[in-house]
């Protein structure tokens, strides 16, 4: 079914985002913003992810993505050690700043903390972040010894690196699947599909490098203007559930949605649902303007 258009539209995403708007206190804006949409996948995986967004968007609008470093369509990484986060904000570089008009970002996991971080190098090219799960686990506190379930997620990163160094990406792919997407998940995979995961291990491993030493994003997120639409499933992992707690209190102009019955990996297993929110979120940025968003929504409690 193709998106309403016009003014119906419009209400329909007032009553989706926010089931109490006062409609008359909301002027509609008299030039819209960009119209065009930048894409960020989570570590393993690639741009597919976010192919149906472009039709929960609508005609008007203009969805490119990026792969990452070492994943799908996205450039070799040909240099000593792994890609920093930097590296990963560069790599992206070419197709948010090319064209002149800016773009609001759509990620996910990983992809989401290179778009908080690109967000703040470069404000004026991103218009909105709209994101699912950021792994920035730097908002965590690392404990050796804890039983916490929310460090469960140091113990995979862990996992991963060793069983990457000793030569298996293909158990260190199906750890990690198994984390994120949860038991069984590996099972329901294709011998195509692991193959392409195990290739993608080392790159992931080096991603828990950059979310883990991350700590100079998390003292600059105070400073991020950019309107944001934090999207959480409430059925996912300890540690994203904690991260996105906490993120929701860094952030100035955070606005907060739970996806029921959705995990981590929400974008792929409930893909109306997570599209449907974004696309309400940036039809409400473009008609009234972010300065009508002003106000959060309310956030998690800790």
């Amino acid at each position: 079914m193709r998106p309403v258009a016009g003014p119906q539209r419009v209400k329909q995403a007032m009553d989706t985002i926010n089931p109490k708007p006062d409609h008359a206190r909301l002027p509609q804006r008299n030039e819209p913003l960009s119209t065009r949409v930048i894409t960020l996948h989570a570590s393993g995986g690639s741009s597919r992810q976010w192919r149906e967004l472009p039709s929960a968007l609508g005609d008007d609008w203009v969805v490119e993505c990026h792969d990452h470093i070492d994943h799908g369509r996205g450039s070799p990484w040909s240099r000593p050690g792994q890609p920093a986060l930097a590296d990963h904000v560069e790599a992206l570089r070419p197709l948010l700043l090319g064209p002149t008009q800016p773009a609001h970002l759509v990620a996910h996991s990983f992809g989401a903390v290179v778009a908080l971080q690109a967000a703040l190098e470069h404000p004026q090219a991103v218009c909105s972040l709209a994101l699912y799960e950021p792994v920035l686990v730097a908002l965590l506190t690392r404990r050796a010894q804890s039983l916490e379930p929310e460090q469960q997620v140091f113990r995979i990163a862990d996992f991963v690196r060793e069983l990457v160094a000793k030569g298996d990406p293909m158990g260190a792919a199906r750890c990690f699947v198994s984390y994120w997407s949860g038991i069984g998940a590996w099972a329901e995979l294709d011998a195509t599909a692991r193959t392409t995961a195990a290739s993608r291990m080392s790159a992931v491993a080096g991603h828990f490098d950059v979310i883990e030493a991350a700590a100079p994003l998390v003292r600059r997120l105070n400073e991020l203007r950019t309107p944001v639409l934090l999207i959480s499933g409430d059925r996912t992992t300890a540690a994203a559930r904690r991260v996105v707690e906490r993120l929701a209190r860094h952030l100035p102009q955070t606005h907060f949605k739970v996806i029921p019955g959705a995990g981590h990996m929400g974008p792929v297993t409930h893909t109306q649902q997570v599209n449907r929110r974004i696309a309400n979120f940036l039809l409400m940025l473009q008609h009234f303007g972010p300065a009508q968003l002003s106000s959060p929504w309310p956030v998690p409690a800790a």
